[in-house]
């Protein structure tokens, strides 16, 4: 690897509530709708399992979606 090779940073996800930090863990549900094909975002979802349910939700319906975990 040569000197200019570039590092990943961590994804963050930021809050406009104050009161949420850079240490919350957080789930985003993206997902493409059927009619235009347009990238959508669903969440921020704090309970992992609240996001896999609207993820397993939009998939029994035949879209194309998955998650995406920040700050963790």
């Amino acid at each position: 690897m040569g000197k200019n090779v570039r590092r990943r940073s961590k994804r963050r996800f930021i809050f406009h509530d104050k009161a949420k930090t850079f240490q919350t863990k957080i789930y985003l549900v993206y997902f493409y709708t059927e009619e235009s094909v347009t990238l959508m975002t669903d969440g921020p979802f704090e309970d992992v399992s609240d996001a896999m349910a609207r993820m397993k939700n939009l998939l029994a319906r035949g879209k194309c979606a998955w998650m995406v975990a920040y700050n963790g």
